[in-house]
């Protein structure tokens, strides 16, 4: 192995990221990146894509545009497993990282390999997959994590189910958690935002992209009949990206008679928007079907808002003892649970205080620390 001096020279495979496309994927893989570009010990190279590349134009790291032309799963894992060894080629690394599920298996062995699983999705949910992509994921992660030196996964849920579905051995499987930023913004620059974006405050907020298994349609259902029991002048706020079943969600909107009630306002930059939204919300209403960690949960803790969560996947892990946990299919409990949250001054309170007990085990530079660690333990 042959080092830029003593520094770690560490590759990213970052060809599956599709700016604004990929949710809280995303956020983990720029602010790790964010504290190794800081470190003097290590030397980053970035293997995007064309569209990717420019937004790391200031990351401290030198970018290479590994892939061209729009993404589609086949062309990605070409580019990964061979467009991207002529790259190492020209960019030599110590080890390679791949943050996005899978990793690079037929590039030379000689080459270390990381691999961050974010979830084994497809197994829990495979009526929202097609046959053919649930096989063809479940090869990419086998044959990823029986590659890759050391896989990393972002909660301890995941972990054991990777080790008991792929076989992998305990000793080469880490739990790194995801973190969360840690300045909170005050409540005059929480105020702007909302203004800014025409909103009125009570309102709930679910940032997700609007997939099948992020539970949209039954989230809609449940606001319906909070505000019918209620007669509460609450909004429900929706951001992300309008994905698979927004069109379906719309006309349940309309059903409902919910058009002056739910916003969607897209896809809304993280730190700017985001953050200062939670912290005006009601509550943060998260009931998703499933999860391998689910990044606003932490953020609403870290503000001191109330969580309402379903009670899938890693949820229970990552939020411990600060959320209201339900399942996701129970409307008429998310209803309740929504009423509550506004009525009972003790439960808000209580939630709030675990929550905020809670987020402190969570923080960005123990992310990438731990990360770091086992890069080095992998080249």
């Amino acid at each position: 192995m042959t080092r830029d001096g003593n520094r770690l020279r560490i590759g990213v495979n970052l060809l599956y990221l599709r700016p604004g496309a990929v949710g809280g994927s995303e956020v983990y893989v720029r602010n790790v990146i964010e504290r190794l570009t800081d470190r003097l010990d290590t030397t980053l190279t970035l293997f995007c894509s064309v569209e990717a590349g420019p937004t790391f134009a200031d990351a401290g790291a030198r970018v290479v545009t590994a892939a061209s032309g729009e993404y589609r799963r086949s062309q990605r894992v070409r580019d990964e497993n061979l467009g991207l060894l002529r790259h190492l080629d020209a960019n030599p690394v110590d080890v390679l990282w791949s943050p996005g599920n899978f990793a690079a298996p037929l590039l030379p062995r000689r080459l270390p390999q990381v691999v961050t699983v974010h979830d084994l999705r497809h197994h829990w949910l495979p009526q929202y997959y097609p046959l053919a992509t649930r096989f063809q994921r479940s090869a990419l992660f086998a044959t990823s994590v029986a590659r890759a030196r050391r896989v990393i996964t972002v909660s301890e849920f995941t972990r054991r189910d990777v080790m008991r579905r792929y076989r992998v051995p305990a000793s080469t499987i880490v739990t790194v958690h995801q973190g969360v930023r840690q300045d909170v913004p005050g409540d005059d620059a929480a105020a702007e935002t909302v203004r800014r974006l025409g909103l009125t405050p009570p309102f709930f907020v679910y940032p997700a992209a609007a997939l099948p298994h992020k539970n949209h349609r039954r989230l809609i259902e449940s606001f319906g009949r909070f505000i019918e029991r209620t007669g509460s002048n609450a909004q429900l706020v929706l951001c992300g990206a309008q994905g698979d079943v927004w069109d379906y969600a719309t006309r349940r909107i309309s059903a409902q008679g919910l058009e002056s009630r739910v916003r969607h306002l897209g896809f809304l930059p993280r730190r700017e928007d985001v953050f200062l939204l939670l912290r005006r919300a009601e509550a943060l209403v998260f009931p998703s079907e499933f999860e391998g960690f689910g990044l606003p949960l932490v953020e609403a803790q870290k503000v001191g808002t109330p969580v309402i969560a379903s009670n899938a996947g890693s949820i229970p892990e990552v939020v411990g003892q600060g959320a209201l946990l339900l399942d996701p299919m129970d409307v008429e409990g998310w209803a309740r649970a929504m009423e509550r949250v506004t009525t009972d001054g003790e439960l808000r309170e209580m939630l709030t205080t675990r929550g905020t007990e809670n987020v402190d085990r969570f923080s960005w530079e123990r992310c990438a620390e731990q990360t770091l660690d086992v890069l080095r333990a992998a080249s």
